[in-house]
């Protein structure tokens, strides 16, 4: 007798197990459920979901497919918000470069099929925009990259590598060719510079010591100069920095005024499918105007780096 009873309670203990997982994995299936907005169910989960708990055998095997079935909805809605956020990220940089004011903006919520939906049209939209204007991207990109090899004094080599730069053929690789080489750059200068900047002031410093006076540029000392440019680089970030917190700040407000604080979903305000960015004229080599040829321009810092090559090579003359 006291085998049966101690058999029963065990089995109770068992039951009470199997039904708070079966509680919890039906909690996690009607959520899954609605991030999915799936509908159609079929017999099994029609059971699990119902009211009435008792329709569902507790076995072990529909305990186990229940569990599998939580899985595979979980997998599902895992790559659904992976994929938004790449969508998102996509759509973002896209409002950045072809300068969509916030207002035109779409302003979605969650990770559900019809917001990827969404996501999918507006990056599309935007795909479509970006390949209606590529000569102005691919000309604003040169003017960026000009800065840049006049700013951190890039040679004439380096400059001539880049075939793209050159070349009157606006296309997606052509411009895809830009980005890589503005990152490069980019990545060159931040792990550059700092060894740049100290054999710069040895090469001074022998120099001075040499010469029995100051090392001028443009009147100042070099190493003025070096602190100059890096205080003008510091106030770009912080103009930088501000302007990202102004348009953040308009799109916060363009989201309380519509609402989307409360809803899952706003409906997007688009631009007409036909309309495009002020393009600008495409740029020929040799043409005399502010997107010119590196190779052709003449400007201040030009003649700084004349005057740095020079140095650099009296410099080397008598360190020998």
């Amino acid at each position: 007798m006291a085998a049966i009873e101690r058999c029963i309670q065990t089995l109770l203990v068992e039951k009470e197990y199997r039904l708070k997982t079966f509680r919890r994995l039906k909690e996690s299936l009607e959520q899954l459920m609605e991030d999915l907005e799936h509908p159609n169910k079929s017999r099994f989960e029609v059971n699990v979901l119902s009211q009435m708990e008792e329709l569902f055998t507790l076995s072990q095997v529909n305990l186990h497919q229940l569990n599998r079935l939580v899985d595979g909805y979980e997998q599902k809605v895992k790559e659904n918000k992976q994929e938004c956020l790449e969508l998102q990220e996509k759509i973002q940089n896209l409002y950045s470069r072809l300068e969509i004011d916030p207002s035109e903006h779409l302003y979605v919520f969650g990770h559900t099929p019809t917001v990827l939906v969404k996501l999918h049209e507006e990056w599309q939209r935007l795909d479509d925009l970006k390949r209606q204007n590529l000569s102005r991207l691919i000309n604003q990109q040169r003017r960026q990259l000009e800065a840049m090899w006049e700013q951190y004094y890039v040679g004439e080599d380096d400059i001539q590598a880049l075939q793209p730069y050159f070349s009157d053929d606006y296309t997606e690789e052509s411009l895809e060719a830009h980005d890589k080489q503005e990152e490069k750059e980019r990545s060159r200068v931040k792990q550059e510079l700092p060894r740049v900047e100290r054999k710069l002031d040895d090469l001074i410093a022998t120099w001075e010591k040499q010469q029995g006076r100051p090392f001028l540029m443009e009147g100042k000392r070099m190493n003025d100069n070096i602190v100059d440019q890096w205080h003008h680089y510091q106030q770009q970030k912080e103009q930088e920095k501000e302007k990202n917190h102004h348009v953040r700040a308009k799109q916060l407000e363009i989201e309380s005024r519509m609402g989307t604080r409360n809803q899952s979903l706003l409906q997007k305000r688009k631009l007409p499918r036909n309309e495009t960015m002020k393009s600008s004229k495409p740029r020929r080599i040799g043409e005399d105007s502010s997107c010119s040829s590196f190779a052709t321009m003449h400007s201040p810092v030009r003649e700084r780096r004349r005057v740095l090559h020079e140095f650099n090579h009296n410099i080397g003359k008598s360190c020998k």
